[in-house]
């Protein structure tokens, strides 16, 4: 009911101060919020982190004829998946076929038999993926870039959204986006992995870094765990600029 109701305020609604505390009382509420709260028709919308064709596809009907979406994506099964929709005749879809980071170069992929759970293994991190059974199968390596380096290779002067869901790498890539961070509206982090030698999420870290750069934050609801063992998954991490 709520999630419903939200949506229809929403579209009734301008950019601003109305729609902002909107989101903020949905997201304390509805956990995996849909993320056509956050996108507007014209938007450019960053994705970095595989969507599925099926939300690649919502995400263009969200932003409508004049918006931009741009996928980074590394993993070479879930590229395949994408290209093959057809949707990718847009002219307003781009996809880099390379992973993001906090500097450029090369890494090690560790690939899951489940498309969304790919990730840049770091030895410091936990994430509720790791605790399913033969969940990772084998390796790739990838080029890696910061997000700033492809705002600029893309003359991205103004991202609207971006989302970062890349399986407890999330801090890594923030790390790189010491320039965009200024010509970014609104961000969505995936933030409750957690560090193996306190048990603590990354989430303070994720939520400072954008305190520290002017944006106002939600923590979101907590949502359910891929295993019970790891409990419930901590709020992730909203943040938007006022003006």
């Amino acid at each position: 009911m709520i999630r419903s109701l939200s949506h229809v305020i929403y579209s009734l609604l301008p950019e601003g101060a109305p729609r902002h505390a909107l989101r903020r009382a949905a997201l304390t509420r509805v956990p995996n919020l849909s993320k056509r709260m956050f996108v507007n028709p014209g938007d450019t919308v960053v994705q970095v982190g595989t969507p599925s064709p099926e939300n690649m596809r919502n995400t263009l009907g969200w932003i409508g004829p004049k918006g931009r979406l741009v996928i980074v994506e590394p993993e070479d099964g879930n590229l395949e998946r994408l290209r093959a929709d057809a949707e990718l005749n847009d002219p307003r879809v781009t996809i880099l076929n390379k992973g993001a980071w906090s500097e450029p170069g090369r890494l090690d992929l560790t690939v899951s038999g489940d498309g969304f759970d790919h990730k840049i293994a770091i030895a410091e991190i936990d994430h509720d993926n790791d605790l399913v059974p033969n969940n990772y199968v084998s390796t790739q390596s990838i080029e890696v870039d910061t997000i700033d380096n492809i705002a600029r290779e893309l003359d991205l002067n103004h991202i609207d959204f971006i989302e970062i869901s890349v399986n407890g790498a999330e801090f890594e890539v923030m790390k790189g986006m010491t320039e965009s961070l200024a010509h970014i509206s609104r961000i969505y982090v995936r933030a409750f992995a957690r560090y193996k030698d306190t048990g603590a999420s990354i989430r303070d870290d994720v939520e400072n870094m954008l305190k520290e750069r002017g944006y106002s934050t939600v923590i979101t609801c907590p949502s359910a765990a891929r295993d019970p063992q790891w409990g419930v998954r901590e709020g992730d991490v909203y943040g938007y600029r006022k003006s």
